[in-house]
């Protein structure tokens, strides 16, 4: 998976995989955010031939999950438009725009206390 390559050595301890098949078909990374009580989903990122499966939605339990354990009660992730109707379905909300390298995007946040 060429993205993978990308995921910064600092984050690699921050990342969860997924596999079927044994093959990768996706990955997140949840990092501690600016504030103690906040979480940064920094990717989420699955394959296009995996979509549809569920994997997107158990790498962003398991994203929730690990955002709990560093004490976080709120996700917070920067989303595209192809990737915003994906975490407004999954109780996301919008919280601002961002200019990102790429293009403008929203930011979203989820309560997960």
């Amino acid at each position: 998976m060429p993205e993978a390559r990308e995921v910064p050595a600092a984050h690699l301890p921050h990342v969860t995989v997924a596999e079927s098949a044994g093959q990768i078909v996706g990955f997140a990374t949840v990092l501690p955010g600016d504030a103690a009580d906040r979480a940064e989903l920094e990717d989420l990122f699955v394959a296009p031939e995996a979509w549809r499966k569920g994997i997107g939605s158990l790498l962003l339990a398991e994203a929730e999950r690990r955002a709990k354990a560093l004490g976080a009660g709120t996700l917070e992730v920067v989303a595209g438009e192809r990737a915003r109707p994906f975490y407004e379905a999954s109780g996301f909300r919008f919280a601002g725009t961002v200019q990102t390298d790429l293009a403008p995007a929203v930011r979203l946040q989820k309560d997960i206390r």
